[in-house]
């Protein structure tokens, strides 16, 4: 049975965060930063593969260093590359995960 949630250690604390609360997941100077529904903002020093896979299908890389949660998008502009988070941030796709996002937003 899969985990509703996923534990990261965050500055020598362990945090449960809900996978449903996650907007995004980034990865910068080898640390991966969770970015929350909440505003919340949490980093860990575990990869965004570590992290990818324990993550349900529903998490999409979208570039090399980036993961969004398809359900928490709200506008996909695939012609200019771009998606829109519900809570207003903006992200870009790259070339090669265009195919990817469309098929899982698709279903």
């Amino acid at each position: 049975m899969e985990k509703d949630f996923i534990l990261v250690r965050s500055l020598g604390v362990i945090k449960q965060i809900e996978k449903t609360q996650i907007l995004f997941i980034e990865a910068e100077c080898g640390c991966s930063f969770f970015y929350l529904q909440t505003g919340e903002k949490f980093s860990c020093s575990k990869s965004l593969r570590e992290i990818g896979d324990s993550l349900p299908p529903f998490f999409v890389r979208i570039r090399r260093n980036c993961l969004v949660n398809a359900h928490k998008i709200s506008e996909f502009k695939v012609k200019q590359r771009k998606i829109a988070l519900l809570n207003g941030t903006k992200q870009v796709v790259s070339h090669r995960n265009i195919k990817a996002l469309t098929n899982t937003l698709m279903g």
